[in-house]
């Protein structure tokens, strides 16, 4: 006789998922905050970027932490976090030189209004020392910042102490003229041995060479055929000098911090229209303003968000060479007087930096075969186009003159590995793929959305592909993404 059974259930295990985000946006679904679940519940998650934000990537055990919308497989307790940043453009890295120069110069006395020299040698710095490029090596004769400023406040004739040559010297007025700025840029450029000029500067710094570079000032009083003009140069990654006829900024007390580029952009307001300033000290007047460095900007942003007290203006991103204030300005597109682009001109070579576990790598030049230009594989090598490069060491020779549509990198000795690679060049894309670089060991490379090795079937599992290629294209400036 069976008097009874009994069936033990076992509790299903519940875990719990916290949601967070960054300011910027939300996590619409589910929703913010704790939510409990089964093991093995697949969650599907979606992040939501506000107006003027763009979504960056989770933190967390999510299934793909790039896509805005994806899925978490529940099997313990987790906390992840969309994070937003702005729906801005920035170029990286650019110097934030701050008043006052230094004074190795009789003609840097005294060293107060000297806006127009520290925004531009921002410029000069970054030409030379960030971006590498070939027509900037050594234009600051590798001088501390504050005193390359000092020459290049020399060919402006700023506080009317430097070049007879420029327009200050008839009024002697304090500060940089604009007119002053762009031919004043030119010549401290060009200033080398060979290029001494008629009305003798300083003596010239060890070291210092000269080149060709464009400066183009324009002075447009149009709103839209200004902001054009400026997001347009830093659309392809050319900072530029932005003269204000006075500079008053507030600080508004919002700041962002950007997960994409690490920075933090603080929001400034216009005060009150003032001909001077006293820390530092500057005047300006019809023909002189404040100049800045310009970085970046955000279109049509509210920094604080529906319900503040702002409301949706363009706003720039500049460097102010003001030591008071923060290195990233954003601020209203507004009271502008004219703006300097700088261009250093297109590279006589491209420069590659290569490291490896091998100290010889060849390299071919070639075109494309007819009907294959897709495939950077698909080449015709010229086999008198070969060249060496040697481990650790920057080239720019024949071999990179842009005569070509392709170059192969390929290891020596083998086996190997290629650890790193940088190409550094401005006025050209890059599109290529490379066999042994996983995306944080190379630098300045645009990779292509077509992977080569499709054509090739790919490695043998478990081994590294040998060699590396690269295509070269005619392109407007640095931009990323391509178009």
């Amino acid at each position: 006789m069976v008097l009874g059974n009994s069936i033990a259930c076992t509790p299903t295990t519940q875990y719990t998922l916290t949601i967070t985000s960054t300011a910027g946006g939300d996590v619409t679904t589910p929703t913010e905050g704790t939510h409990t679940y089964s093991a093995e519940t697949v969650v599907n998650l979606t992040a939501t970027p506000d107006a003027g934000y763009r979504f960056v990537n989770w933190t967390g055990n999510v299934a793909n932490v790039n896509d805005a919308t994806t899925t978490i497989t529940i099997n313990g307790n987790y906390t992840i976090t969309a994070n937003f940043g702005f729906d801005m453009t920035y170029i990286d890295d650019v110097p934030d030189t701050s008043q006052p120069p230094t004074q190795t110069l009789p003609s840097t006395n005294p060293n107060t209004n000297y806006c127009a020299p520290m925004a531009m040698i921002n410029i000069a710095l970054y030409w030379n020392f960030v971006m590498g490029h070939a027509n900037a090596e050594n234009v600051t004769a590798c001088l501390p910042a504050k005193t390359a400023a000092e020459y290049l406040g020399y060919f402006m004739d700023t506080n009317n102490t430097g070049s007879p040559a420029r327009g200050n010297d008839a009024d002697g007025h304090p500060g940089t003229y604009d007119k002053d700025i762009a031919p004043g840029t030119v010549e401290f450029v060009r200033w080398d041995a060979s290029n001494l000029f008629l009305t003798p500067p300083p003596n010239l710094p060890a070291g210092k060479l000269g080149y060709n570079w464009t400066v183009t000032q324009n002075c447009t009083t149009d709103y839209n055929s200004s902001l054009a003009f400026y997001t347009g140069e830093i659309d392809v990654g050319r900072p530029l000098v932005i003269s204000f006829s006075y500079w008053n900024p507030v600080d508004l007390d919002i700041a962002f911090p950007d997960p994409e580029t690490g920075e933090t952009i603080d929001v400034f307001a216009w005060g009150e229209q003032k001909n001077y300033s006293t820390d530092p000290v500057e005047y300006w007047d019809e023909g002189i303003g404040h100049a800045v460095t310009g970085v970046g900007y955000i279109l049509n942003w509210d920094p604080d968000g529906e319900g503040g007290g702002l409301t949706s203006q363009d706003y720039v991103i500049v460097h102010d060479n003001w030591a008071p204030t923060p290195k990233n300005v954003a601020i209203p597109w507004a009271n502008w007087k004219c703006l300097f682009t700088v261009d250093p001109g297109v590279e006589a070579g491209l420069k590659v930096f290569i490291t490896g576990e091998t100290n010889r790598y060849a390299v071919w030049g070639g075109n494309c075969v007819p009907g294959f230009c897709a495939d950077a594989w698909a080449i015709q090598a010229n086999p008198e186009n070969y060249g060496y490069l040697l481990l650790g060491t920057a080239i720019a020779t024949a071999v990179f003159q842009g005569t070509y549509d392709y170059y192969l990198i390929k290891p020596l000795e083998e086996p190997s590995t290629i650890d790193a690679l940088q190409l550094l060049g401005t006025d050209r894309y890059y599109s290529g793929w490379f066999c042994c670089l996983p995306p944080e060991k190379y630098n300045g490379v645009h990779t292509s959305a077509v992977d080569p090795l499709d054509a090739l079937n790919g490695p043998p599992d478990g081994q590294s592909a040998l060699f590396s290629a690269f295509m070269l294209l005619p392109g407007a400036g640095w931009v990323w993404p391509p178009p």
